[in-house]
């Protein structure tokens, strides 16, 4: 049986070929489309940053979940996920497409040699970029 993790690393890369085709033909594309909008907690958000701000919450509360269940049972190495990211939002200038979400955080990498806290140790930070496109009314990977 796949963790949840598992299944959603497989999902990444399965997807990451379409999604960088849609993300640079998003951006390359449409010279009319302006630059990316970063989503600052200051702003006055529209309907669209809205729903991407709260997809991106339920995107990282579903890492963290993952997160939980792969440290739950084992010491040795695991991920960890802050919960500070940021988002982007790109408009595309295409009607079935109309924008794209960035979201970016850092995971990091942890060896644990016991099963106790005090003995886990950071191995790497590794950045990431998710890119979203929102079609049909809704945020999809």
């Amino acid at each position: 049986m796949r963790t949840s993790q598992e299944r959603i690393g497989r999902a990444r890369r399965a997807l990451r070929p379409v999604l960088l085709g849609l993300a640079l033909g998003s951006v390359a594309t449409p010279a009319w489309a302006g630059p990316p909008a970063a989503l600052d907690p200051g702003d006055r958000p529209t309907g669209v940053h809205r729903s991407f701000r709260k997809f991106a919450d339920g995107w990282m509360q579903s890492l963290a979940d993952a997160e939980r269940s792969e440290r739950a049972g084992k010491g040795g190495a695991h991920r960890r996920y802050g919960s500070d990211y940021q988002l982007e939002l790109r408009p595309t200038g295409q009607p079935r497409v109309p924008f794209v979400g960035i979201l970016r955080y850092v995971e990091e990498r942890w060896n644990c040699p016991a099963r106790s806290k005090k003995s886990c140790r950071m191995a790497k930070r590794t950045p990431v970029s998710e890119v979203f496109r929102f079609q049909d009314g809704r945020w999809v990977y």
